[in-house]
């Protein structure tokens, strides 16, 4: 190949970026080298890439290529994915090269992950499994103080993720501030949140069980010996009469109960 031919390639292979560039600019779909295409947190922790989904795309990735109608969505200030991990993910195991994608544009991480949850939020229901870690992902990145000498830096992750913050949890996330609260409630116990993220427990039930768990253990009722009451009461000698009968005895403490202050006063400890 010539010399004049190369410089024609890299003039026609800079026409193209530049062409490209235009094209991201004006937030249009192009092809990008898979190889160039960036995924950082908090957007990669949101909801993590199901396996089952996962080995699906792939296959139809294999068989029919990548589907252009769904291209990667783009953060364009900050060149990370948005939406479609599990796409990319697919993509490069299935050996594809070039992906479609569609940059926007936004003023802060809070708008562009309100977002990449709406997007997912629009295609599907949001499992309790995933609205965990969602809430999970959102509450690390919650300021602590610059400082960390003040009270609110100091403060436990609980004392910072009340109120109005898990209001605005829930709006991002498109679902109730209860359940918000419940996955706050849950992230803090192992056991409840590995059920939880396993599908063998829901948000709400895993909740309910650890505050079944905190409530302190009732105290039994005291036992009475109605028998040595009864003679208390009534004066009569330890030994029963021999025509005492159980019956008056149960008749006795009735209507004693209800007249008799000091057996009332007695049965209230």
């Amino acid at each position: 190949m010539g010399k004049g031919s190369i410089q024609e390639l890299g003039v026609k292979a800079k026409r193209n970026q530049e062409t490209q560039e235009k094209a991201q600019l004006r937030g249009e779909t192009v092809l990008e080298d898979i190889a160039n295409i960036k995924i950082a947190s908090p957007f990669m922790d949101l909801f993590p890439v199901r396996q089952e989904i996962l080995g699906a795309i792939i296959e139809d990735m294999g068989l029919n290529g990548y589907d252009r109608s769904k291209p990667l969505d783009i953060w364009a200030e900050r060149g990370v994915v948005l939406d479609g991990h599990t796409r990319l993910v697919a993509a490069k195991q299935a050996g594809i090269q070039t992906v479609p994608t569609h940059r926007h544009s936004f003023k802060d991480q809070d708008t562009a992950l309100e977002y990449a949850v709406h997007n997912q939020r629009d295609r599907r229901n949001l499992t309790d499994a995933e609205i965990l870690h969602c809430v999970e992902a959102l509450d690390r990145l919650k300021p602590r103080g610059g400082d960390r000498k003040s009270k609110k830096s100091k403060a436990p992750s609980g004392a910072i993720d009340r109120g109005k913050s898990a209001e605005l949890t829930a709006r991002k996330i498109g679902t109730s501030t209860r359940t918000v609260e419940r996955a706050r409630t849950v992230a803090k116990s192992p056991q409840q949140r590995e059920a939880v993220q396993a599908g063998k427990q829901t948000i709400s039930g895993a909740a309910r069980e650890i505050r079944e768990k905190k409530k302190p253990p009732e105290k039994a009722a005291p036992r009475v010996d109605y028998a040595a009451l009864f003679r208390d009461l009534a004066g009569i000698p330890e030994k029963r009469p021999a025509g005492l009968r159980k019956k008056d005895i149960e008749w006795f403490l009735e209507v004693t109960r209800k007249s008799n202050k000091r057996l009332n006063t007695w049965l209230r400890y």
